[in-house]
């Protein structure tokens, strides 16, 4: 993503064919859409991952407990100016998703959904990313009640954030104990920062989305809309693969088309990811109701003799 973003100017494309060209070095392909979509797929894998510092696993992923584990959140320390210039690129991206129906293959926790839809977020939203911490509160809770010293966890009125520095919950926090007088505003206090982490790096790639077209149409999505329209449905949907192949030199009943069929089917997930990405440049199957979509096509080589 770093060498994508510098520099580049995003055309919204009229087809699947993309927003840039793609060429190999040292290699023939012509870019036909195939080209630009595996870019798209590789871009969202170095930022799901240790590549780039945009985001990061959320805490759930990282302890392996509760749901979500699969989904990362906004690094809030990524603040720096080239780092802005890169959120800035992202909503561009996310932009050009959703004006041109090209998918993401983002797994975004919903707390990033909503905050970039503009919905309120509650402290579940929290919750469904941060098992543990929840669970830490109510220890803490349960500990009070029965007239019990927080003393053995040593807490004062600072917090830790999704990427683990540490902030004041309060002026001079790093030396104010948490009692059962003030557990509850510790607790509210740490809730309120991270539900307000990533505030910048939102309002950055909402400039982005801009350059695609006004952000402000980002409302009249629910957050759930906004996360299908980026990067639709990470299963593999048989049917609808079905619906959107064609067949040339051979029709759906040809012998060799049902053994296809059955390997395919007989593949794990990540097996069907795979071969999406090796024929078609995508990892996931475009939107229902795309009319513009490049058709999966099995084609028989005809028989010369």
């Amino acid at each position: 993503m770093k060498d994508a973003y510098r520099g580049m100017h995003i055309n919204t494309p009229n087809t699947n064919k993309g927003a840039w060209f793609v060429k190999l070095m040292g290699e023939g392909a012509l870019d036909d859409g195939g080209l630009f979509r595996e870019s798209l797929t590789v871009i969202c894998i170095e930022l799901q991952s240790t590549a780039l510092p945009l985001l990061m696993p959320c805490g759930n992923q990282k302890a392996l407990v509760g749901d979500n584990r699969d989904k990362w959140v906004i690094n809030p320390a990524a603040t720096t100016d080239a780092q802005m210039k890169m959120w800035k690129f992202l909503g561009a991206l996310i932009g050009l998703s959703l004006r041109s129906g090209i998918l993401l293959s983002l797994d975004l926790a919903p707390i990033f959904w909503k905050k970039l839809a503009g919905e309120n977020i509650t402290d579940n939203d929290l919750k469904e990313i941060e098992t543990n911490m929840f669970n830490n509160f109510e220890t803490y809770r349960n500990r009070k009640a029965k007239g019990k010293s927080l003393d053995k966890f040593e807490l004062t009125m600072q917090t830790h954030l999704s990427n683990g520095d540490y902030v004041e919950l309060v002026p001079g926090g790093d030396k104010i104990k948490v009692t059962h007088d003030n557990l509850e505003d510790f607790i509210r206090k740490t809730i309120d920062m991270r539900l307000n982490e990533g505030k910048k790096q939102i309002k950055y790639m909402k400039k982005g989305i801009d350059k695609i077209f006004k952000s402000s149409f980002l409302t009249f999505l629910s957050w759930k809309d906004l996360e299908q329209k980026v990067v639709g449905n990470p299963t593999i949907d048989l049917e609808h693969f079905k619906e959107i192949t064609s067949y040339k030199n051979c029709s759906v009943t040809h012998e060799v088309v049902k053994r296809f069929w059955k390997v395919f089917e007989s593949f794990n997930e990540t097996e069907k990811i795979k071969y999406l990405r090796f024929v078609w440049g995508r990892t996931r199957l475009p939107l229902r109701g795309d009319e513009d979509v490049q058709q999966h096509t099995i084609e028989l080589r005809e028989d010369k003799g």
